[in-house]
């Protein structure tokens, strides 16, 4: 759906940032102002504090993990439970569709497999974010 509004969207404009809840964002061209659009993802166990702002220029971001209130809600096709761990997994490419799944496939990967997935996807980058109960939060590259 996010990539389907998006085109539409770029039918008629070349600067925009949709938003589709938080946990996925396309942008259209950069901001008005020439920069990238900023992206942030919350912090999982501050919702109101920001764990990461990733800069978006005509590309689309997706972020999968927990949900704001700490609940496994993803389901690993391997065993058909929910996953429980820690931490997001945010994904940036040209494809909301993509990074829509690859978002919740990184996050559902053992963390040894998540960088053989990602390069599989050229244009696409990936990032695990972890959040501290204590409000910090730091980011790394998958």
């Amino acid at each position: 759906m996010l990539e389907q509004a998006a085109r539409l969207v770029y039918a008629e404009t070349d600067c925009a940032l949709l938003s589709f809840g938080g946990s996925s964002t396309a942008a259209v061209g950069k901001h008005p102002f020439g920069e990238p659009w900023p992206a942030s993802v919350a912090h999982a166990y501050y919702p109101s504090r920001t764990a990461h702002t990733f800069p978006l220029s005509g590309e689309s971001l997706s972020v999968s993990g927990k949900d704001p209130h700490g609940r496994g809600h993803i389901i690993d096709p391997s065993t058909g439970n929910t996953v429980e761990k820690e931490g997001l997994v945010a994904v940036t490419g040209p494809s909301a569709m993509v990074t829509e799944v690859l978002s919740t496939a990184l996050w559902v990967a053992p963390a040894d497999r998540r960088g053989g997935l990602i390069s599989a996807f050229e244009g696409y980058r990936a990032w695990e974010i972890l959040c501290r109960t204590d409000g910090e939060a730091w980011t790394r590259t998958i």
